[in-house]
């Protein structure tokens, strides 16, 4: 992903800090474009969560998305997008 926003392109630019989610600025952590300050700073957690009407009847194509997640994200509580930087 990339930051369009104002404060994003500010940022990039060396005009000031940015606080934003880590699945935004993933990308340009990665390049470069961006670095981590304040890396012991948490603003807090997002949740993500998968609902669906019953575990009975469920549809192939949820039970796949369902099953997908739970592969790319076997740990809730960590942080995919910094965990490679």
């Amino acid at each position: 992903m990339s930051i369009t926003s104002a404060s994003g392109i500010a940022a990039r630019a060396g005009m000031g800090i940015l606080l934003r989610t880590s699945y935004t600025l993933g990308d340009d952590l990665r390049t470069g474009k961006l670095v981590q300050w304040l890396p012991e700073y948490c603003a807090g957690r997002l949740q993500v969560l998968l609902v669906y009407p019953s575990r009975k009847l469920v549809s192939a194509k949820v039970r796949a998305f369902v099953d997908f997640m739970t592969q790319v994200f076997p740990d809730p509580a960590a942080d995919p997008w910094l965990s490679v930087l």
